[in-house]
């Protein structure tokens, strides 16, 4: 029961990093921008020439996709797998979203960051982090205690 509670929560917070993802990330003049249309920005104006920025930012595009599958697996019972399908995506998303919410924005400045799809995106791969690993934890911990009680060693 305890796992299935843990998988639920994974998916919950992969369900608000994707929330997140589409809420305000910057902003320019009097327009907000979500975290997909600064990567299409990015990617128009062929702001960057880094090899691992570019390819970043086409993994991007699909995090809503992984988190989907990430899910789906949880759903299914495929518990280690989801939950290291989470971990993964949980630690690429977060890390971005983290780097924007402590980036902050100049209220008075032209272009600055928006903390509403940061700091959502954030908490929600936090709470994927930690439901994802508990639910590991007591997935295993349930598989020894079927194997002590049968009496395996």
């Amino acid at each position: 029961m305890a796992t299935k509670v843990l998988a639920a929560s994974a998916a919950a917070g992969l369900v608000l990093a994707v929330v997140g993802s589409f809420l305000s990330w910057f902003r320019s003049g009097s327009v907000n921008r979500s975290s997909y249309q600064v990567v299409g920005l990015i990617d128009r104006f062929d702001l960057t020439d880094n090899t691992f920025v570019v390819l970043a930012l086409r993994v991007w595009i699909v995090v809503p996709l992984l988190a989907a599958a990430a899910i789906a697996l949880l759903v299914l019972g495929a518990t280690r797998t989801g939950a290291a399908v989470t971990v993964v995506l949980a630690i690429f998303v977060g890390t971005a979203a983290g780097f924007a919410a402590v980036q902050g924005g100049d209220d008075g400045g032209p272009i600055g960051v928006t903390p509403a799809g940061p700091v959502t995106t954030t908490i929600g791969t936090l709470v994927a982090v930690i439901g994802a690993l508990g639910a590991v934890v007591t997935a295993a911990a349930g598989r020894r205690q079927v194997q002590t009680n049968r009496g395996v060693s």
